[in-house]
This record gives structure tokens, C-alpha cells and sequence, in this order.
């Protein structure tokens, strides 16, 4: 009987053993042989600064500059994980300090391939356990002096300046082969997104997105996560009082079957959100753990499909609002397979 470690609406089976095709299509993380490699743990990091400029009475978000990370020319990086800590000021917007208040969207430009198709929210790329780190249920191969490029947005109202550091966590691996680089590249992680409309008004109403497949690759779906919208919900309720929730069904229109038997809870299945807890007796901010929604049992999805995700916001008074700075993101994380 396969056993399962289970928590925080997540359940991950254990490694199964390995074989290529099976690391192709994420089944074990990495292949035994890679062991044998000389490598040695390494992070490459960095950090950047945004705030907001005024003018004329309304409040702009300034985006950051563009940040470049470039790999060492001496060894390949396993790429495991990556951690965003961002400064923010409990006493500022509620959005910047309970949701995270960045974006990020890492672009490869060597191997012209970005990790997400769209920027994604701070706490669905690095929640972590401890808010600000995760590490990736399948690591990915960056070739040597590869230049990395960081797309980095500062989100929501605030009147300070704020910095986001970033680490990618991994090991330097050396002396691979041609062979076994092009292995590596058969698959890599990513994160697909779409946002919601705009405004999802309350009672019985229906809305749609779809989200479209790359024609070039499958993909393998892992985990959901939804911080943004997690939060909005979060603060309706607080507001109104009340404990509703909003509803979503996922359908693969390319074979015409759902994900769910209906529409259910997205509390249910788009990750724990990270809370912060004051702690009146070390006079700080404290904070609960965050982590995606995990599958079991994967999802294949083929390429070039198109995900239909059917909302309804049940609530009987309250609409929730997203904005251009502040949409309602649903991160879809897995692996992409290429031929």
C-alpha cells in the first residue's frame, strides 16, 4: 500500500522507482545517476527595490527595473527551489503585508524559455512553508552562463519603498555530457496562469475564462494555488461578516472532461493561504504556513488543449473586485514535456 504524507490540503505519494521514461514525465524527481556527479550546493541570488510615486493625487505602482542573474560558465546549475522575501511594513497596505506584494516571471534567454506565461503572485512561485521559500517537486537543469532575466513588479498601494530578495536554491553539477543535458531538457518545470474577470459579482452568476496549452509540449498538472484570490475572499468576509466562499469547475475542452464531479469550494482546492498572526508579547508579526493544493495522482493534460475554469461567487451580498495591479491569478504548477 503506497503511503502518503498528507497536510494543509496537500497529499504527495512517495518517490516510485526509476526509470527514464518515468522522470520524463515527473514521476521521480531525478535520476539516480546524477548522484555520481560531482556537485556541490550552491544559491545564486540577488535583490531589487520598487515603491510608488504620486502624482497629481493618485497613487502609481512603480514597476522595478529588470534584474539579470547569470549562471557560472564552470558547471551546470539543478535548479531545486526559489525564495522571494520581500520587505513590507505591517503598519502599510493590508494587501502588500497579508498577500505578498510582488510579481515575478523568470525568463531563460539562452534557451529562449520563461518559466510561467504570466507574472506570477509572490506566495504562488516561493509560499512555502515559512512564507518566502519552496522548493520545486521536480528541479530543472540551467546551462552554463545561462542569463536568467527577473521581471519583477511591485503590486498594491504603499507609500514606502520595498525590496524583494531572491535566491534560487539548487547544486553546481559537474562534467555532464551533451547526452545527458539534452535528457535534463526533455521536461521542465513551469507555472501556467489565468486571471479571473474582473469583477465576480455575488448570487447565482456564472463566469468563464480558458487558459490555452503550448503547442510544443504536454503538461503534467501538480499543484493549485490562488493567494490573491484566497485573500480577497478573505477580506470580503472579514467585511460582511460572513464565511462564504467562491466555487470553481476546471474543464480540458480538448476531451471534454472536468476535473470535478461540480463546482466546489476553491478553498478547497487552491492551496492554504499564508495568515499573519500579531503577536502581542514579541510586539511582531507571525505567520502560518502557505502551500498549493497538490494532486496525488497528476493530471495529464496534452498540448495546445484549453482549460475552461467555470466561477460562481455564491455570496449573497458581496462582489469580490480584481484590478490590472491586483487580478485574481489561478497558478496552475507542473512540468511541461517536450519531444
Amino acid at each position: 500500500m503506497q503511503q502518503v504524507v498528507r497536510g494543509y490540503g496537500a497529499a504527495q505519494p512517495l518517490s516510485r522507482p526509476y526509470s527514464p521514461a518515468r522522470f520524463k514525465y515527473g514521476g521521480v524527481p531525478l535520476p539516480p545517476w546524477l548522484e555520481k556527479k560531482q556537485q556541490r550546493p550552491y544559491f545564486y541570488g540577488g535583490n531589487t527595490a520598487g515603491g510608488n510615486t504620486t502624482s497629481n493625487g493618485l497613487v502609481t505602482t512603480f514597476f522595478s527595473p529588470v534584474q539579470t542573474l547569470q549562471i557560472d560558465r564552470d558547471s551546470h546549475f539543478l535548479c531545486e527551489g526559489i525564495g522571494l522575501t520581500a520587505t513590507s511594513n505591517p503598519s502599510g497596505s493590508q494587501s502588500a503585508n497579508f498577500g505578498g506584494p510582488w510579481t515575478l516571471q523568470v525568463q531563460d534567454l539562452t534557451s529562449n524559455l520563461s518559466w510561467s506565461n504570466l507574472p506570477i503572485p509572490q506566495l504562488d512561485i516561493a509560499g512555502g512553508t515559512s512564507g518566502n521559500f519552496s522548493y520545486f517537486k521536480d528541479p530543472f537543469l540551467i546551462r552554463p552562463s545561462t542569463i536568467l532575466r527577473l521581471n519583477t513588479s511591485l503590486r498594491y498601494v504603499q507609500t514606502n519603498v520595498n525590496s524583494l530578495y531572491y535566491v534560487l536554491y539548487g547544486r553546481k553539477v559537474y562534467d555532464l555530457s551533451l547526452a545527458e543535458e539534452k535528457f535534463f531538457s526533455k521536461r521542465h518545470w513551469y507555472q501556467y496562469a489565468v486571471n479571473l474577470p474582473t469583477t465576480l459579482t455575488h448570487g447565482n452568476v456564472l463566469f468563464t475564462t480558458e487558459l490555452q496549452l503550448f503547442s510544443d509540449s504536454d503538461f503534467v498538472l501538480k499543484r493549485i494555488s490562488c493567494s490573491e484570490i484566497l485573500l480577497a475572499i478573505a477580506q470580503a468576509n472579514s467585511a460582511a461578516g460572513n464565511n462564504d466562499d467562491v466555487l470553481l469547475n476546471i474543464r480540458d475542452t480538448s476531451i471534454d472532461r472536468s476535473f470535478f464531479t461540480k463546482k466546489i469550494s476553491l478553498r478547497s482546492v487552491g492551496g492554504a493561504w499564508m495568515v499573519p498572526i500579531y503577536n502581542n508579547n514579541l510586539n511582531l508579526w507571525l505567520w502560518t504556513n502557505a502551500a498549493p493544493f497538490e494532486f496525488e495522482r497528476p493530471i495529464f493534460i496534452k498540448r495546445n488543449s484549453i482549460l475552461e475554469l467555470t466561477i460562481e461567487n455564491p455570496a449573497p451580498s458581496t462582489n469580490l473586485s480584481f484590478s490590472t495591479d491586483n487580478p485574481g491569478t489561478v497558478t496552475f504548477e507542473g512540468i511541461r514535456i517536450f519531444d
